[in-house]
């Protein structure tokens, strides 16, 4: 049976409805397992993410993974990808606190209250995963809260809602901001918005700009990563401060590491092969 490459809504929305539908199946199962089961993170992002795009992939796309894979002898590319990532983390930590620091007037102090203790909930929840001490629970955390969510979100946000978006509107840049906005509101943290909206952005970039999806994949890894490590380091009495959840390195740094990135970028760019997804 040959398959479909046209009616990029009809795939778009197919895949919205598969992403919502495992989400919330991913919170009934809430119900039945413990919340600090990593079943939990599992099953979340193998329903909500991975299996929305295989499903799309195989009812519509002629050739569902040809593009998704570097061309021989560019390895050093997912690594430039890597560091330009890691000197994007001052920049994100200080947005955070930005970010937090908004406050909703008027009739929404009640709503903001409410966001606000979900979020809370959440990270606690990540917080108690990510805080188990151990060797063993830290090769855990990295495959489980950095390596797969790298996999299966990268999948579903790049190389399912930015492919589609890209053949449909031939505009990279819209394919590339909106994916990164949808990105940052699955996260469900409306205070952290900004941080997380910025590296949509540059994942969409970098997937764009090399035709793989391996270098987001790689990026998001080492994003997620660092921050498994900071945890790990410091659950385990190896640090006296939780850098994870504060790194505290002011504006300046964060300038200065953001020209670092521009810098890395500039070299991406000149080293990648420019593709439409």
């Amino acid at each position: 049976m040959k398959k479909l490459s046209a009616f990029p809504f009809s795939q778009l929305g197919l895949l919205l409805l598969i992403f919502v539908l495992g989400m919330i199946l991913s919170s009934g199962l809430a119900f039945f397992l413990p919340m600090e089961s990593y079943m939990l993170q599992v099953v979340s992002q193998l329903l909500s993410f991975l299996l929305p795009t295989i499903v799309v992939s195989i009812l519509y796309w002629e050739r569902p993974w040809s593009d998704y894979q570097l061309a021989k002898g560019r390895w050093f590319i997912p690594l430039l990808a890597i560091i330009g990532m890691l000197l994007l983390v001052p920049l994100s930590d200080s947005l955070t606190h930005w970010n937090n620091e908004w406050h909703w007037g008027g009739g929404f102090e009640q709503i903001e209250r409410i966001l606000r203790n979900i979020t809370e909930a959440s990270e606690e929840l990540m917080k108690s995963w990510l805080g188990q001490i151990g060797w063993g629970n830290f090769v855990v955390n990295l495959l489980v809260m950095a390596l797969l969510p790298a996999i299966c979100e990268e999948v579903f946000f790049r190389g399912g809602i930015q492919k589609i978006l890209t053949s449909w509107t031939s505009k990279p840049w819209v394919s590339i901001i909106v994916p990164a906005a949808i990105f940052s509101l699955a996260h469900g943290d409306l205070f952290a918005f900004v941080p997380r909206f910025m590296m949509g952005i540059v994942l969409g970039a970098f997937y764009y700009y090399s035709g793989s999806l391996i270098v987001s994949m790689a990026a998001h890894f080492a994003n997620n990563a660092l921050i498994v490590i900071l945890y790990s380091l410091y659950s385990n009495g190896l640090v006296q401060t939780n850098y994870a959840e504060d790194l505290a390195l002011g504006w300046p740094l964060s300038v200065l590491s953001t020209v670092g990135f521009v810098l890395v970028f500039v070299l991406f760019l000149r080293f990648s092969r420019v593709k439409n997804c």
